[in-house]
C-alpha cells in the first residue's frame, strides 16, 4: 500500500477504470482480427495490430494485469515475425488463434478485482523556505543576540535554557536543525559528553552546529563523534554562522524534482503521475506530442518520461526533435514503454534518449530511476549555471530566465518585477578587510536573499558584487517594500575581520512589466533606477516611475 490513502484510492480508481475500457480494447481486437482474415496479413494491418498489442502490453502491467502482459508479448513478438514473413501460413493460423486467446483472457479479466502494482513509496523530506532551528544555549545575553541574527535572514528558532528540557521535547518534536552550546554551566554539562547515541537529540537525526569557547583536538574530535557538522568558535562571527548554517541545511534543502509525462494513454499517465507525486515530485502530463515545446518553455522540466510508440509521432522522433533546440540539449529523456526488442531501444536511444525502462515497472523502481536522473541532471546543470562562491545563478542564466519569465507573466497577465542590487563601496571592502571578507560578505548577501525571498523568486549574481532578482506575480511597489526590508536587515549585520567590526549596505533598483516588457529594457530601466539610489546616497531602494523618468 501507499503511505498517502489519497494516492492509493486514485491508484485503484484508475484500475478499475481501465477494467472498464477493456470491452473496448477487446472490439478493437477483434476488427483488427477480422480485417487480417477479410484483407490479408498486410503491412499496414500487422503494424496496426502492433500498435495496439503494444498499448495493451504496457497498461495491462500497469493496472496489476501480469499474465495479460505476458499473454500479449506472445502475440506482439508473432506480429514481428509475420512481418518479416507475411506469407508463413503458419504464422497466420497461429496469430488468429493467439487473439482468439487473448480476448478470451481480456474478458475474463473484466470480473477480476485490479491490483495496481503499488509499493510503499516514501516521500523525501524538504527543507521548508523558512526552516526551524532549536538553539540549545544557557547564556541568556548570547541567545538572545542569536536570536536577533537568525530571525534577519528568516529562520523560526525556538530556544531552550535548558539541555534537559530540549531533550524532553525532542522525544515529540522534530526541527530542521540544531545549534547547540558545548558547555552549560548552570546544569554543569557538557554536551560533547552528555550527548550519547540514546539522546533524544541524537535520534532526531537532523544536521547539529556546535558552539565552543575551545578549539582543541579534543573538543572537536568529540563534537565530530556526536554527528557535529559545524563547529563555531566564540565571540561568534554571525555571517560565518549563516554561511555554515546554510552549508549544513543544504543536504536537506531538496525542491521537488519536475517531471513531464509525455503519453498518450490517459491512465497510464495519471497512474505514473500519481507514483511520482506521491514521492514529492511536481509532474505534469501531455498527451499531444506537437505540444511539447510550449509545455517544455512553460514547464521547465528536469526530465522527461516518455512511451516510445505514439500515434503520428515516436518517442524517438519528438526526443530527436527537442534536441535540435540548444536549451534541451541536456534534458535527461527517458523512455517507458512495452518494447522489449533491443534493437528498437537502441535505436531510440540513439535519437535522442538517455535511458529505456521496460513496462511493466514497479513504482519503486520508478521513483528511484526518476529521482536518479533528475538528481543527476540538477547536478550538471548546477555546475554549468551556478555561481561558485554563491550558489545563485550566473549572468548568463538569470537573463535566460528572465525571459521565460517575461513570458510566463504575459500569458497569464500578471505582473513581473526585477531588481538590480549593488553592494555598496564594496572595493573598498575589499582593501581595507581583504578579499576572504568580501568573500564572506557577497556569501552572506546571498544567504540572506535565499532566505527572505520566496521559493518561486529567481536570484543571480549579475557581476562582482552585483545581483539580480526575478519576482514573478509582484508589482514593483511590493517589491520595493520587500527589497527595504531586505535592506535594513543586511545594513544590521555585523562582519568581522581580525581586528574589527565593520557593516556592509547596498543600493537597488526596481522595474517592472509595466515600465517594459522585454529583458534587456527591464534590465535597462532596473538599472537607471539603481544609479539613482546611488547618486541620493546609496543604501536605499528606488522604483523606476513617471516621476523619476524626469530625472534621467
Amino acid at each position: 500500500m501507499l503511505s498517502d490513502p489519497a494516492i492509493n484510492e486514485l491508484l485503484q480508481n484508475l484500475a478499475k477504470l481501465y477494467v472498464q475500457r477493456l470491452p473496448k480494447e477487446v472490439e478493437q481486437l477483434q476488427v483488427v482480427a477480422h480485417e487480417l482474415a477479410e484483407q490479408g496479413f498486410t503491412s499496414d494491418l500487422l503494424e496496426k495490430l502492433g500498435h495496439q498489442l503494444h498499448g495493451i502490453a504496457g497498461s495491462a502491467g500497469t493496472f496489476g494485469f501480469h499474465e495479460v502482459t505476458e499473454s500479449t508479448r506472445i502475440v506482439e513478438n508473432l506480429v514481428k515475425a509475420l512481418t518479416e514473413n507475411p506469407e508463413s501460413e503458419v504464422y497466420q493460423h497461429n496469430l488468429h488463434g493467439l487473439i482468439d486467446d487473448l480476448v478470451t483472457q481480456l474478458n475474463e479479466v473484466r470480473y477480476l478485482d485490479p491490483s495496481p502494482n503499488t509499493s510503499v513509496i516514501d516521500p523525501p523530506r524538504y527543507l521548508p523556505n523558512q526552516p526551524h532551528l532549536w538553539l540549545i544555549e544557557d547564556d541568556a545575553l548570547q541567545a538572545a543576540e542569536i536570536l536577533r541574527v537568525l530571525d534577519q535572514f528568516n529562520y523560526s528558532v525556538r530556544w531552550f535554557e535548558s539541555f534537559n528540557v530540549a531533550e524532553e521535547a525532542a522525544k515529540y518534536e522534530r526541527p530542521d536543525g540544531l545549534i547547540l552550546d558545548v558547555m552549560f554551566s548552570i546544569e554543569q554539562i557538557n554536551i560533547a559528553e552528555k550527548l550519547t547515541r540514546e539522546s533524544p537529540l541524537m535520534r532526531l537525526g537532523v544536521p547539529m552546529v556546535f558552539i565552543s569557547a575551545s578549539d582543541s583536538f579534543n573538543a572537536r574530535l568529540k563534537a565530530v563523534r556526536m554527528g557535529a557538522l559545524g563547529y563555531m568558535l566564540k565571540p561568534l562571527d554571525y555571517p560565518r554562522l549563516i554561511d555554515r548554517l546554510e552549508s549544513v541545511l543544504e543536504q536537506e534543502r531538496q525542491i521537488a524534482y519536475r517531471v513531464l509525462i509525455v503519453e498518450d494513454d490517459d491512465l497510464q499517465a495519471q497512474h505514473y503521475a500519481a507514483i511520482l507525486t506521491a514521492a514529492g515530485m511536481l509532474v505534469q502530463t501531455l498527451a499531444e506530442p506537437t505540444e511539447i515545446m510550449d509545455k517544455l518553455a512553460d514547464f521547465r522540466p528536469e526530465l522527461v518520461l516518455m512511451d516510445i510508440h505514439m500515434p503520428g509521432c515516436s518517442g524517438a522522433e519528438l526526443a530527436g526533435m527537442i534536441r535540435t533546440y540548444e536549451e534541451w540539449v541536456s534534458l535527461p529523456v527517458i523512455y517507458l514503454s512495452a518494447e522489449t526488442d533491443l534493437d528498437q531501444q537502441l535505436m531510440a536511444m540513439g535519437r535522442g534518449g538517455d535511458d529505456f525502462i521496460t513496462k511493466t515497472i514497479t513504482d519503486t523502481r520508478l521513483v528511484a530511476s526518476v529521482r536518479v536522473r533528475a538528481a543527476r541532471f540538477r547536478k550538471l546543470d548546477s555546475l554549468m549555471s551556478r555561481d561558485g562562491l554563491t550558489g545563485l545563478l550566473k549572468h548568463s542564466r538569470i537573463k535566460e530566465s528572465l525571459e521565460v519569465e517575461i513570458a510566463r507573466s504575459e500569458r497569464n497577465s500578471l505582473p513581473l518585477s526585477v531588481v538590480m542590487l549593488d553592494l555598496d563601496h564594496f572595493k573598498k571592502i575589499n582593501d581595507t578587510y581583504g578579499h576572504a571578507a568580501g568573500d564572506q560578505v557577497i556569501r552572506a548577501m546571498a544567504h540572506l536573499l535565499r532566505q527572505r525571498l520566496r521559493k518561486s523568486d529567481i536570484i543571480g549574481r549579475y557581476g562582482g558584487e552585483e545581483f539580480v532578482i526575478i519576482l514573478p506575480d509582484t508589482g514593483s511597489e511590493i517589491a520595493e517594500h520587500l527589497m527595504t526590508d531586505i535592506l535594513r536587515r543586511f545594513s544590521d549585520l555585523q562582519f568581522k575581520d581580525e581586528q574589527e567590526e565593520f557593516h556592509v549596505t547596498f543600493s537597488a533598483g526596481i522595474a517592472s512589466t509595466a515600465d517594459q516588457v522585454t529583458p534587456a529594457a527591464l534590465l535597462a530601466v532596473a538599472d537607471k533606477a539603481l544609479y539613482l539610489a546611488k547618486s541620493e546616497g546609496r543604501n536605499q531602494v528606488r522604483r523606476f516611475t513617471p516621476r523619476n523618468r524626469l530625472n534621467e
